[in-house]
Protein backbone atom coordinates (compact mmCIF):
# COMPACT_ATOMS: atom_id res chain seq x y z
CA UNK A 1 0.00 0.00 0.00
CA UNK A 2 2.79 2.34 0.95
CA UNK A 3 4.62 1.46 -2.23
CA UNK A 4 1.69 2.20 -4.37
CA UNK A 5 1.44 5.77 -3.02
CA UNK A 6 5.13 6.37 -3.68
CA UNK A 7 4.74 5.35 -7.31
CA UNK A 8 1.72 7.59 -7.72
CA UNK A 9 3.60 10.57 -6.29
CA UNK A 10 6.59 9.88 -8.56
CA UNK A 11 4.36 9.67 -11.61
CA UNK A 12 2.60 12.92 -10.77
CA UNK A 13 5.92 14.71 -10.24
CA UNK A 14 7.18 13.52 -13.61
CA UNK A 15 4.10 14.84 -15.34
CA UNK A 16 4.39 18.18 -13.64
CA UNK A 17 8.04 18.47 -14.63
CA UNK A 18 7.24 17.83 -18.35
CA UNK A 19 4.35 20.39 -18.58
CA UNK A 20 5.85 23.29 -16.69
CA UNK A 21 8.47 24.15 -19.34
CA UNK A 22 6.10 24.05 -22.35
CA UNK A 23 6.28 27.25 -24.43
CA UNK A 24 4.68 28.17 -27.80
CA UNK A 25 6.83 27.32 -30.75
CA UNK A 26 8.56 30.35 -32.30
CA UNK A 27 7.11 31.74 -35.55
CA UNK A 28 9.14 30.97 -38.65
CA UNK A 29 8.83 31.70 -42.34
CA UNK A 30 8.16 28.04 -43.07
CA UNK A 31 4.78 26.68 -43.92
CA UNK A 32 3.04 24.92 -41.13
CA UNK A 33 0.25 25.23 -38.70
CA UNK A 34 1.52 28.69 -37.61
CA UNK A 35 0.96 31.95 -39.60
CA UNK A 36 3.78 32.98 -41.89
CA UNK A 37 5.50 36.22 -40.96
CA UNK A 38 5.53 38.66 -43.97
CA UNK A 39 7.72 41.69 -44.58
CA UNK A 40 7.42 44.71 -47.01
CA UNK A 41 4.29 46.28 -48.68
CA UNK A 42 1.67 43.80 -49.81
CA UNK A 43 0.84 43.92 -53.55
CA UNK A 44 -2.42 45.63 -54.47
CA UNK A 45 -5.41 43.45 -54.79
CA UNK A 46 -7.13 43.80 -58.18
CA UNK A 47 -9.72 41.07 -57.94
CA UNK A 48 -13.21 42.51 -57.85
CA UNK A 49 -12.02 46.17 -57.94
CA UNK A 50 -11.55 48.76 -60.70
CA UNK A 51 -8.17 50.30 -61.31
CA UNK A 52 -8.28 54.14 -61.47
CA UNK A 53 -6.04 55.49 -64.24
CA UNK A 54 -3.60 58.20 -63.29
CA UNK A 55 -4.91 61.76 -63.67
CA UNK A 56 -2.89 64.15 -65.81
CA UNK A 57 -3.15 67.80 -64.76
CA UNK A 58 -2.54 70.30 -67.58
CA UNK A 59 -0.76 73.45 -66.62
CA UNK A 60 -0.49 76.73 -68.54
CA UNK A 61 2.97 78.02 -69.25
CA UNK A 62 2.73 81.58 -70.63
CA UNK A 63 6.33 81.41 -71.86
CA UNK A 64 5.91 78.26 -73.94
CA UNK A 65 2.22 78.08 -74.80
CA UNK A 66 1.22 79.98 -77.97
CA UNK A 67 -0.87 83.08 -77.42
CA UNK A 68 -4.42 83.01 -78.87
CA UNK A 69 -4.86 84.92 -82.09
CA UNK A 70 -7.03 88.03 -81.84
CA UNK A 71 -10.49 87.66 -83.36
CA UNK A 72 -11.12 90.02 -86.25
CA UNK A 73 -14.13 92.21 -85.49
CA UNK A 74 -16.58 92.85 -88.32
CA UNK A 75 -16.39 96.35 -89.72
CA UNK A 76 -18.89 98.82 -88.38
CA UNK A 77 -21.40 99.69 -91.07
CA UNK A 78 -23.20 102.97 -90.69
CA UNK A 79 -26.99 102.71 -91.02
CA UNK A 80 -28.52 104.22 -94.13
CA UNK A 81 -29.67 107.80 -93.76
CA UNK A 82 -33.28 108.22 -92.77
CA UNK A 83 -35.27 109.63 -95.65
CA UNK A 84 -37.14 112.79 -94.84
CA UNK A 85 -40.89 112.49 -95.13
CA UNK A 86 -43.56 115.12 -95.15
CA UNK A 87 -44.10 118.29 -97.05
CA UNK A 88 -42.06 120.79 -95.06
CA UNK A 89 -40.07 123.35 -97.04
CA UNK A 90 -36.60 122.04 -97.88
CA UNK A 91 -37.60 118.38 -97.61
CA UNK A 92 -37.92 115.90 -100.44
CA UNK A 93 -41.59 115.57 -101.34
CA UNK A 94 -42.93 112.05 -100.73
CA UNK A 95 -43.98 109.98 -103.68
CA UNK A 96 -47.61 110.00 -104.83
CA UNK A 97 -49.05 107.46 -107.26
CA UNK A 98 -52.76 107.85 -108.08
CA UNK A 99 -55.08 107.65 -111.10
CA UNK A 100 -56.67 110.82 -112.39
CA UNK A 101 -60.30 111.15 -113.50
CA UNK A 102 -59.30 110.04 -117.02
CA UNK A 103 -57.79 106.78 -115.71
CA UNK A 104 -54.21 107.90 -116.34
CA UNK A 105 -51.57 107.17 -113.69
CA UNK A 106 -50.06 110.19 -112.01
CA UNK A 107 -46.61 109.53 -110.52
CA UNK A 108 -44.96 112.48 -108.82
CA UNK A 109 -41.42 111.13 -109.24
CA UNK A 110 -41.85 110.99 -113.02
CA UNK A 111 -41.61 114.80 -113.13
CA UNK A 112 -38.40 115.00 -111.10
CA UNK A 113 -35.65 116.70 -113.05
CA UNK A 114 -38.16 117.85 -115.68
CA UNK A 115 -41.04 119.98 -114.37
CA UNK A 116 -42.12 121.66 -111.13
CA UNK A 117 -45.41 120.43 -109.63
CA UNK A 118 -48.11 122.22 -107.66
CA UNK A 119 -49.76 119.45 -105.60
CA UNK A 120 -53.07 120.47 -104.03
CA UNK A 121 -55.15 118.56 -101.43
CA UNK A 122 -58.89 119.23 -101.28
CA UNK A 123 -62.39 117.72 -101.42
CA UNK A 124 -65.75 118.34 -103.11
CA UNK A 125 -67.50 119.07 -99.82
CA UNK A 126 -64.80 121.56 -98.66
CA UNK A 127 -66.14 125.19 -99.01
CA UNK A 128 -62.66 126.70 -98.65
CA UNK A 129 -61.43 124.45 -101.46
CA UNK A 130 -64.20 125.72 -103.72
CA UNK A 131 -63.35 129.29 -102.70
CA UNK A 132 -59.65 128.88 -103.65
CA UNK A 133 -60.40 127.05 -106.90
CA UNK A 134 -60.71 130.18 -109.16
CA UNK A 135 -57.19 131.33 -108.20
CA UNK A 136 -55.87 127.85 -108.84
CA UNK A 137 -57.56 127.78 -112.27
CA UNK A 138 -55.91 131.09 -113.18
CA UNK A 139 -52.50 129.83 -112.03
CA UNK A 140 -52.84 126.78 -114.22
CA UNK A 141 -53.79 128.88 -117.24
CA UNK A 142 -50.79 131.18 -116.83
CA UNK A 143 -48.03 128.72 -115.98
CA UNK A 144 -49.06 125.34 -117.49
CA UNK A 145 -47.67 126.36 -120.87
CA UNK A 146 -44.34 127.10 -119.18
CA UNK A 147 -44.05 123.64 -117.65
CA UNK A 148 -45.90 123.85 -114.32
CA UNK A 149 -47.93 120.71 -113.52
CA UNK A 150 -51.04 121.33 -111.38
CA UNK A 151 -52.65 118.26 -109.79
CA UNK A 152 -55.36 118.27 -107.12
CA UNK A 153 -55.81 115.25 -104.82
CA UNK A 154 -59.45 114.85 -103.70
CA UNK A 155 -59.48 113.14 -100.29
CA UNK A 156 -62.12 110.98 -98.60
CA UNK A 157 -65.53 109.46 -99.15
CA UNK A 158 -67.49 110.57 -102.18
CA UNK A 159 -64.34 111.59 -104.05
CA UNK A 160 -64.69 108.95 -106.74
CA UNK A 161 -63.82 109.68 -110.37
CA UNK A 162 -67.39 110.32 -111.51
CA UNK A 163 -68.21 112.88 -108.81
CA UNK A 164 -64.84 114.62 -109.07
CA UNK A 165 -65.08 114.89 -112.86
CA UNK A 166 -68.52 116.50 -112.57
CA UNK A 167 -67.18 118.89 -109.91
CA UNK A 168 -64.32 120.02 -112.20
CA UNK A 169 -66.53 120.46 -115.27
CA UNK A 170 -69.07 122.60 -113.43
CA UNK A 171 -66.30 124.99 -112.32
CA UNK A 172 -64.34 125.07 -115.57
CA UNK A 173 -61.18 123.51 -114.08
CA UNK A 174 -58.84 121.88 -116.60
CA UNK A 175 -55.93 120.77 -114.35
CA UNK A 176 -55.58 117.13 -113.30
CA UNK A 177 -57.77 115.82 -110.50
CA UNK A 178 -56.70 112.72 -108.52
CA UNK A 179 -59.52 110.92 -106.64
CA UNK A 180 -58.20 109.46 -103.37
CA UNK A 181 -61.15 107.79 -101.66
CA UNK A 182 -58.85 105.62 -99.49
CA UNK A 183 -56.71 108.64 -98.56
CA UNK A 184 -53.49 106.90 -99.54
CA UNK A 185 -51.81 110.29 -99.75
CA UNK A 186 -51.94 110.37 -95.96
CA UNK A 187 -51.65 106.74 -94.89
CA UNK A 188 -49.25 105.39 -97.51
CA UNK A 189 -47.33 108.42 -98.75
CA UNK A 190 -47.12 110.35 -95.49
CA UNK A 191 -48.53 113.77 -96.36
CA UNK A 192 -49.76 115.70 -93.33
CA UNK A 193 -53.00 117.34 -94.40
CA UNK A 194 -54.30 119.07 -91.28
CA UNK A 195 -56.59 121.42 -93.16
CA UNK A 196 -57.78 121.93 -96.73
CA UNK A 197 -57.00 123.18 -99.23
CA UNK A 198 -53.27 122.52 -98.89
CA UNK A 199 -50.92 123.69 -101.66
CA UNK A 200 -47.45 122.08 -101.90
CA UNK A 201 -45.13 123.61 -104.50
CA UNK A 202 -42.38 121.17 -105.54
CA UNK A 203 -39.31 122.17 -107.55
CA UNK A 204 -37.78 120.32 -110.47
CA UNK A 205 -35.40 118.50 -108.11
CA UNK A 206 -38.27 117.16 -105.99
CA UNK A 207 -37.72 119.55 -103.07
CA UNK A 208 -40.64 121.33 -101.41
CA UNK A 209 -40.40 125.07 -102.09
CA UNK A 210 -43.68 126.28 -100.54
CA UNK A 211 -46.37 124.82 -98.29
CA UNK A 212 -49.50 126.85 -97.62
CA UNK A 213 -53.29 126.80 -97.41
CA UNK A 214 -53.34 129.50 -100.08
CA UNK A 215 -52.31 129.32 -103.73
CA UNK A 216 -48.57 130.11 -104.19
CA UNK A 217 -47.71 133.57 -105.44
CA UNK A 218 -46.54 134.22 -108.96
CA UNK A 219 -43.05 134.99 -107.58
CA UNK A 220 -42.87 131.60 -105.88
CA UNK A 221 -43.92 129.83 -109.06
CA UNK A 222 -41.44 131.81 -111.14
CA UNK A 223 -38.69 130.65 -108.79
CA UNK A 224 -39.82 127.05 -109.21
CA UNK A 225 -39.72 127.37 -113.00
CA UNK A 226 -36.11 128.55 -113.10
Amino acid sequence: MKRTRIVSFALAAALLAGCGDSKPAPKTGKKGPFPVERTGTPPPTTAGTQTTPPVTVETHNPDKDPKPKPVDKPPVVAPPPVAKKGQEVGQAAPEVVLEDTAGQVFMLSSFRGKQPVLLVFGAIWCPKCSGALPALIDTNKVFASRGLVVAEVMLGDGQDAEHVKKYAQERGASHRFLPDVRQLSRSRYGYNVDDMPLHVLIGRDGTVLANSHTVPTDAEIEKALK
